[in-house]
């Protein structure tokens, strides 16, 4: 297990990508909005999301206070692998269904 903190102003985010490893992610100060794969959930008030490995995801403070976080991964430091944003968005969602 690893993990670590991080601390996110009005419009601070982490870039969009995936890593190898399950992450829990707590939100422990303020408010934030979690993408994986073109959905959106806002998070606040100690709540926790937990993303699968190999999901593309990002966070983000949309608010007008500071957001801080508090993630664990399941296994050593990862590498996040950064993609295009458009991964993290409906239109690029890899999970969606595709029409014939």
């Amino acid at each position: 297990m690893s993990g670590g903190y991080g601390l996110f102003q009005p419009g601070g985010r982490l870039p969009a990508h995936f890593h190898d490893f399950d992450e829990s992610i707590c939100i422990i100060q303020g408010t934030s909005t979690c993408l994986v794969e073109g959905r959106r959930y806002p998070l606040g008030n100690n709540s926790t999301a937990f993303v699968p490995r190999g999901r593309v995801h990002y966070f983000i403070n949309e608010s007008k206070e500071p957001m801080a976080m508090i993630w664990v991964y399941a296994g050593p430091v990862p590498e996040r692998v950064i993609v295009d944003e458009r991964c993290a968005t409906v239109e690029g969602n890899p999970w969606k269904e595709k029409k014939l």
